[in-house]
């Protein structure tokens, strides 16, 4: 034989390779429970890491007519939340923000540290596509009351819907956050897998689920506006990484991505800003909901960046717009408001 040397690593491929086969396209269950949100160094999120990589591969059919006009599964996740130290402060040194005096959640926090269960929804084997072309689109978060640090909570992250969209098909994660009486703090994010449908497949197209009001942005964008820079470095980007946030866009088998400026990191250290410039005219509950305008291959990794905060002293909605813009082009839009309807915690009667 010209090259026996090959015998061997021949043999072990063909070994190995049915276990490989059988692991990328095992079966998941549509629930799981989990005892702690993962973190980037659990086996579980490595795992799913990869999971979401090669779903090109492994997903195979889904655009056939059959399989797209099949219901969305209702791929759910429970698990407990609560905030380790490291993770906040990395969070909050990603943002520009003090760490003094932590002893609230702002707002986005909730969604940095879901990262890595995001990962988990979107490796499921019952999600109904690819997911490695996937882009972050909107992000629509209300709070109903201040969250403190050291406080328990419980977590349901859900698969919520899929619709068929000009740009391709959208889905809706939906994240909720709740003690033993309700829930305090909610997330929907609207993630799209580019797909070009046939005419000849006759699936009628809509529009996005949930799109940002543009009236009420345009009402909260003619103020009067002032300008913070957005301090972007690798190493705010890579602590932002640490404490829970990832890429979805840039999920790799072979390498880690450097970190970038990502469409969470953008609304988070916008409204990081707006929490501690504008705070005092906002009122809880509270509703942010903004879009990504520009995609973010079209940006360098580590942009320079600012934000317009648009408010109006004594403003009646508690109404705060803001951009996120690099040079004269606007990347992120949105607004954060105080919503009409208040939340009222049970009172607690002691006998005596």
């Amino acid at each position: 034989m010209e090259f026996p040397w090959l015998i061997v690593p021949m043999v072990l491929i063909a070994l190995i390779l049915p276990f490989v086969f059988i692991w990328a396209t095992w079966d998941h269950d549509l629930f799981r429970s989990l005892p702690a949100l993962p973190g980037p160094l659990d086996r579980g999120s490595k795992e799913f890491k990869i999971r979401c990589a090669i779903s090109n591969w492994v997903r195979r059919g889904w655009t056939s007519r059959e399989k797209l006009l099949h219901p969305c599964p209702r791929v759910t996740l429970q698990t407990k939340f609560y905030i380790l130290d490291h993770e906040i402060t990395s969070v909050r040194g990603a943002l520009g923000a003090s760490d003094k005096d932590i002893t609230a959640v702002p707002l986005m926090f909730p969604q940095v540290l879901c990262g890595h269960l995001l990962v988990q929804l979107l490796g499921n084997s019952n999600f109904p596509t690819r997911v490695d072309t996937m882009v972050w689109k909107r992000l629509h978060v209300t709070q109903l009351r201040r969250i403190e640090v050291d406080e328990e909570l419980n977590c349901l992250m859900v698969l919520l819907s899929k619709q068929f969209t000009a740009e391709g098909i959208e889905f809706t994660v939906q994240t909720d956050l709740f003690d033993e009486e309700s829930v305090v703090w909610q997330s929907s994010l609207y993630l799209v897998v580019p797909h070009k449908i046939p005419t000849k497949m006759a699936i009628p197209l809509r529009g996005p689920t949930n799109p940002i009001d543009t009236k009420l942005l345009e009402s909260a964008l003619d103020q009067q506006s002032q300008r913070f820079p957005l301090n972007c470095s690798k190493e705010r980007l890579s602590d932002f990484d640490k404490g829970g946030a990832v890429d979805i866009e840039s999920l790799s088998i072979f390498r880690t991505p450097e970190p970038r400026a990502t469409f969470l990191w953008m609304a988070a250290a916008a409204s990081s800003v707006i929490e501690k410039k504008q705070g005092e005219s906002l009122s809880y509950p509270i509703a942010c909901h903004c879009s990504l305008d520009i995609p973010l291959k079209e940006l360098p990794r580590i942009p320079n960046l600012h934000v317009d905060v648009h408010s109006k002293k004594d403003e009646p909605q508690g109404l705060i717009g803001f951009t996120v813009g690099l040079d004269t082009k606007t990347v992120v839009s949105g607004y954060i408001r105080s919503v009409r309807w208040k939340y009222q915690e049970e009172e607690k009667v002691v006998d005596v």
